[in-house]
């Protein structure tokens, strides 16, 4: 291994406080013109001689917030990391590996993860370590604090052991579009392990870590969780503070959790679950998850009724050895099974792809800063964000470049006519998962409706943007409507064996539920006697 904690020239640093320019008449008129405003000369005269005095207001914000503490906490100044070679990390779970622990207060140290180690997605901030979220944009970039879910588990007695290989940007599910090349499958290295969490999944299988910290917009962490066969769960929206990871879209952003068991997602959620007043995403009245609850029999139904939802089968991309696994997995279980039918669902995906690409835009526009209400904003990653898209554009992975021209395209022609419609789809879809859950305490469908992709070096750029997104079928529509999803293994298909993943869904905060439910369904089912 080498050390990596170098940094490119230029490419962590704070501005210095300086006078801000004003523009010329020239930039005063193009800028108008970009929001259709035309100029008559004497108003033309009147930002000239007004602008620079309004400029002396942000001369003083510049100034006052360069008296702000930002240096690193003592416990986290002199953190380093190394980049692990092929024989230490051979399916590329790891972009770094490191060591970073808490010191406990006590000789004893019973804290809820004493001895478990955990990895961290790479684009939710260990600070001190480089972050560069699967892209050659923010290479060099370091965090100088850690997310708040690393903070819980530093407390909680956990060990982090490295930072991991993600797509791009986390714009893609397949695992093959990462700055630091595929993440091949461990179950099968011929095939992908799916993503955009992908060295998550691959560190968990392997036992590089007990449980990997992802992130999950559109179903990043349950489709390598399926791919790879292990267990992946997306809380409900807000259920996890997001404070210090990547946003990608302010409503759909959560926190996911990938480890080989039901239980071991159970124990860390108990730990990472929680109100923080720096998260824009989340309420005062917020609950916390308590897992001596979703082990009691209290946790769940006495008699739990599993709906298997119709719609989230024989979709477009699915096949047909999937579906099969899925059903029989279903008829196999100790449950009321029934089959529920709720149409929106068809219109999930597409109702996501809407409001992903408008927020998408909205964040890039705003330099990953998500302006609305109270939280930490980070002027730190916004700083740097900002400079190194703006040097390193060219070097923007094709999908991520192929979201931005389109939501700049739709935007600009009409507007956020389609962002809007598909949030009022959002709600009504929302409504039609609730009224099933009148009847039923779970959904169940295939997590992703195909298998991995196989590993193809030579593939064109083309046929790699078209086949990194049709997996999250059924996991985004559920990013739309914020409700708590986790994928369980259930079978292996196919002479590669490939993990087919089962994906319960549960009602909005009833995640002890899902997890209670997911256990008693994850011993029956489990292909690869996960302990």
């Amino acid at each position: 291994m080498r050390d990596s904690n170098d940094k490119p020239e230029g490419a962590d640093h704070r501005p210095n406080t300086v006078p801000l320019t004003p523009p010329t008449k020239d930039r005063i008129q193009s800028l108008a013109s970009r929001h259709f405003l035309s100029l008559e000369e004497d108003e033309l005269d009147a930002m000239v001689e007004f602008l620079p005095t309004m400029l002396g207001v942000y001369e003083r914000i510049d100034e006052a917030a360069g008296h702000a503490d930002v240096s690193l906490t003592p416990e986290c100044r002199n953190r380093t990391s190394t980049i692990p070679d092929d024989t230490a990390d051979p399916y590329n779970a790891f972009v770094r590996q490191c060591t970073i622990e808490h010191e406990p207060d006590a000789a004893t140290d019973d804290r809820p993860l004493s001895g478990w180690d955990v990895g961290v997605k790479d684009n939710i901030a260990v600070a001190d370590i480089p972050m560069q979220a699967g892209s050659d944009v923010l290479a060099g970039y370091v965090p100088d604090r850690d997310a708040t879910v690393v903070t819980q588990l530093l407390e909680a007695g956990a060990t982090v052991r490295g930072k991991l290989t993600m797509d791009a940007l986390a714009v893609a599910g397949s695992g093959e579009l990462a700055a630091e090349g595929v993440v091949s499958n461990p179950r099968n290295p011929a095939f992908l392990a799916g993503g955009s969490s992908s060295g998550s999944a691959a560190a968990v299988v392997t036992d590089a870590v007990d449980v990997a910290i992802s992130t999950d917009q559109g179903g990043s962490g349950r489709i390598p969780a399926s791919w790879s066969g292990c267990v992946g769960l997306k809380p409900s929206y807000g259920q996890v503070p997001f404070t210090g990871a990547m946003s990608l879209g302010h409503s759909l952003d959560h926190i996911g959790i990938i480890a080989r068991t039901v239980d071991r997602c159970a124990r860390t959620l108990e730990v990472v679950s929680g109100f923080d007043p720096e998260d824009p995403r989340q309420r005062a009245d917020h609950d916390t998850v308590d897992l001596d609850r979703t082990q009691a029999t209290g946790g769940k139904p006495d008699a739990p009724t599993v709906g298997v939802l119709e719609e989230g089968f024989d979709t477009p991309f699915s096949e047909e050895t999937v579906d099969d696994a899925v059903r029989s997995a279903m008829s196999s279980i100790n449950a009321d099974t029934l089959s529920v039918s709720i149409p929106p669902h068809e219109t999930g995906m597409d109702v996501w792809t809407a409001i992903a690409n408008g927020e998408i835009i909205s964040l890039f526009r705003d330099e990953g800063v998500i302006r609305s209400g109270p939280g930490r904003y980070d002027d730190h990653f916004a700083e740097a964000f900002s400079r190194l898209r703006r040097e390193r554009g060219a070097s923007i992975q094709p999908l991520v470049k192929y979201t931005l021209v389109l939501g700049e395209y739709l935007s600009e022609t009409y507007g956020s006519r389609h962002y809007i419609q598909a949030k009022r789809l959002a709600r009504d879809l929302g409504t039609a998962y609730a009224d099933a859950f009148e009847d039923v305490d779970v959904l169940a469908m295939p997590t992703t409706p195909h298998t991995a992709h196989r590993i193809e070096p030579d593939l064109s750029t083309a046929d790699r943007v078209r086949r990194a997104i049709s997996m999250v079928y059924n996991t985004a529509p559920f990013n739309v409507t914020g409700h708590p999803a986790l994928s369980i293994p259930c079978a292996t298909v196919t002479e590669e064996e490939l993990p087919v993943g089962v994906m319960l869904v549960g009602a909005r905060g009833a995640d002890e539920t899902l997890l209670a439910i997911g256990r008693e369904i994850e011993d029956r089912l489990d292909p690869f006697d996960s302990d």
